[in-house]
C-alpha cells in the first residue's frame, strides 16, 4: 500500500522540528514543493518540503554547530536521551557524554550530595525505576554496575546469581 503524500498548503503553519511552515515558495528540480519555513532562532530557512516531512531538516542550520549557551537555540542546557535520561549541560565535566558537554543529571545531583565525584566503579541506581526522577531521596549510589531494568522476576534473578557468587546459600524459585 502507498503511503499518502501531504499536500504542502494543508500544513502552513505546521511546525516541523525547530521549523514552522510560513508558505509555499514554488517548484524545484523533479517537481520538489519549496516552502519557506521560520526556525525557532529567529531565522528563516527555505528549502524542499520533503527534507521537514522526512525529518532530515530539523532547523535553519543553527543546530549543526550549537555553541552552548551563545547558540540562539539555547534552552537552559536540559535535554532528555533516547533512555529517558534527563542529561545536563556541563562541558568538560569528567563523566560529560563523548561530546564533552553532557552529564546525566542524577550523577551531578549523587555528586552534589557526596561533595565529590564519582569513582569509575560507582553508579547512581534510581530507586523507582523512573529514570527522569533525580530527587536524592530516590537515588542510590552503587559500588558497581547494577541490573538494568525493574521487572521484579529479573531483579530476583539477578540478585540470585549475586549471592551464588558469594557462595550463599540460595533457596531456588519452583
Amino acid at each position: 500500500m502507498r503511503k499518502k503524500r501531504t499536500n504542502p498548503s494543508d500544513v502552513i503553519g505546521k511546525q516541523y522540528g525547530n521549523l514552522t511552515i510560513m508558505g509555499i515558495v514554488g517548484k524545484g528540480n523533479n517537481y520538489t514543493t519549496i516552502v519557506q519555513a521560520k526556525c525557532r532562532c529567529g531565522k528563516e530557512w527555505s528549502g524542499r518540503f520533503s527534507c521537514l516531512t522526512s525529518g532530515t531538516t530539523t532547523s535553519c542550520g543553527c543546530l549543526a554547530h550549537p555553541t552552548g549557551t551563545t547558540s540562539k537555540c539555547w534552552k537552559g542546557g536540559r535535554t532528555i536521551d533516547k533512555k529517558g535520561y534527563v542529561k545536563v549541560f556541563n562541558k568538560g565535566h569528567p563523566r560529560a557524554s563523548h561530546d564533552g558537554r553532557y552529564v546525566l543529571e542524577h550523577v551531578l545531583v549523587m555528586e552534589s550530595y557526596l561533595g565529590r565525584y564519582l569513582n569509575d566503579d560507582e553508579t547512581v541506581h534510581h530507586k523507582n525505576g523512573m529514570k527522569g526522577d533525580n530527587r536524592i531521596e530516590n537515588l542510590e549510589l552503587w559500588a558497581s554496575n547494577h541490573s538494568s531494568g525493574q521487572r521484579v522476576k529479573d531483579l530476583i534473578a539477578w540478585a540470585q546469581e549475586i549471592l551464588k557468587a558469594y557462595v550463599i546459600s540460595v533457596p531456588m524459585e519452583k
